[in-house]
């Protein structure tokens, strides 16, 4: 019974272990979806069609970089909508 036991205590702990190694991103809340919308819409748009990155699939980081050379090339944004950006983009546009 003990043996029993302890081998259930470990497989238990191996599984929760394991099943962190391939951790799939958090969705984003439905509050948060419309913020990340509304940011992306209003910043990107300034220089170009919403069609351009939306034709894109990138990963988070990749949507992250994305908005640095954005940054880099003019655009205003507070880092809390940037990331609101890249969230966005990469729940819709994501690898």
């Amino acid at each position: 019974m003990v043996k029993t036991t302890c081998l259930l205590i470990g497989l238990t702990a191996s599984i929760l272990v394991l099943s962190g190694c391939d951790k799939q991103p958090e969705p984003m809340g439905e509050k948060l979806i419309t913020v990340s919308k509304t940011d992306f819409e209003s910043h990107c748009q300034r220089c170009h069609s919403l069609e351009v990155p939306l034709r894109r699939n990138k990963s988070l980081e990749g949507w992250r970089e994305t908005v640095t050379r954005m940054k880099e090339k003019g655009l205003e944004v507070t880092p809390e909508a940037a990331e609101n950006i890249a969230k966005y983009l990469a729940s819709v546009r994501g690898k």
